[in-house]
């Protein structure tokens, strides 16, 4: 049963919501009882003793404001890791110093090409004792057509095994330490640096072929053969002089640009050294060979040692008393009696490598 009470209300609410729709409504018994207890509940479609129904105007409805909160916004509440029962404690951290990234830094120009000095090849094949160098095995032209090679020609094809050789030649004090039978007393004649004081670093000179012979046997090598001290002293590129093509100058210990009055220290002139680092090759003393002096022959050889026999052994590389350029050739040949002691003949030792 609608309690009549409520239908104002109803009707208020309905014609708010749609104010357009019909309203329909049934009459009711006005009899009915507030309560709700009624003697009829008969609605007649005709009945004509209905009172009519007060219907209020839907202005006449309560307005009812609703009102929308401002709220606040959340915020995103980050994901929180699992803490542990104790809590890790994060040390400090030093703040990183900023960095200037447009600053620019002076780099120096690097020429497109770098002197390097001449630096002994490392082969394969062996090593050497301290103090000498290592010849790598090579082929070049032995000999020239000059003449001032003093017999020089015909320029011939060696093929040659590595071998060792002194960097520096014999020294007085090298040549003392020798115990051989055959490392007998140098002479002492004026010029001879045996028995000089201050003389020790100095190379031995007034030795004889044999005496050389004997040093380098009692060394565990020999003399250099004539083509290996010619390779050791031009290489393969066919160079005048040991250290290239310019004037011997101040490059060597010779008398050229002053007379001298005997030696120079060994090693004192590295800017004259040879392509493998030799020193003094051109100068200083000359260096008995092997090799007795002979003709050369034009055909290629392979680790020659020269003529069976002769009179005169090779001596190479010139001396402290010439006075001519041609004497430094790293061709030029020359030659003594192996018996001949001499102020200007001095020592360097081969040997095959280790």
């Amino acid at each position: 049963m609608l309690d009549r009470r409520l239908l104002p209300l109803a009707v208020a609410f309905i014609t708010a919501c749609n104010p357009s729709a019909p309203l329909l409504l049934p009459t009711i018994d006005t009899g009915s009882a507030v309560d709700g207890a009624t003697t009829d509940r008969s609605v007649g479609v005709d009945a004509t003793d209905a009172a009519p129904v007060d219907v209020p105007s839907p202005m006449d409805a309560p307005v009812i404001d609703i009102v929308l909160a401002d709220v606040p916004d959340v915020p995103v509440v980050p994901d929180v890791p699992d803490v542990p029962g104790v809590m890790d404690v994060v040390p400090a951290v030093d703040v990183i110093p900023s960095v200037d990234v447009t600053s620019t830094v002076d780099v120096p120009d690097v020429p497109l090409t770098v002197d390097v000095p001449d630096v002994p090849p490392v082969v394969d094949g062996g090593t050497c004792p301290t103090g000498m160098a290592l010849i790598p095995a090579g082929t070049f032209t032995m000999g020239d057509t000059s003449p001032d090679s003093n017999g020089a020609d015909p320029p011939h094809v060696v093929t040659l095994s590595a071998f060792c050789m002194d960097i520096n030649e014999v020294t007085v004090a090298a040549y003392s330490a020798c115990s051989a039978t055959g490392c007998t007393t140098p002479q002492t004649q004026t010029g001879c640096n045996w028995g000089v004081a201050g003389r020790g670093d100095h190379p031995i000179n007034c030795v004889d072929w044999n005496q050389s012979s004997a040093f380098c046997r009692w060394r565990g090598g020999s003399l250099p053969t004539e083509a290996q001290w010619e390779y050791a002293a031009c290489g393969a590129d066919g160079r005048t002089y040991p250290w290239g093509e310019s004037a011997p100058g101040p490059l060597v210990c010779w008398s050229g640009t002053g007379s001298r009055a005997t030696t120079c220290p060994v090693g004192s002139f590295p800017a004259g050294r040879s392509p493998f680092g030799i020193m003094d090759m051109g100068g200083s003393v000359y260096e008995w060979a092997t090799d007795w002096l002979g003709p050369y022959g034009s055909a290629p050889q392979t680790n020659p040692t020269g003529p069976s026999s002769g009179t005169r052994r090779v001596l190479r590389g010139g001396c402290w008393g010439n006075r001519d350029a041609i004497y430094m050739r790293a061709t030029r040949r020359d030659g003594l009696s192996p018996t001949n002691q001499n102020i200007v003949d001095g020592i360097r030792c081969a040997r095959a490598p280790l």
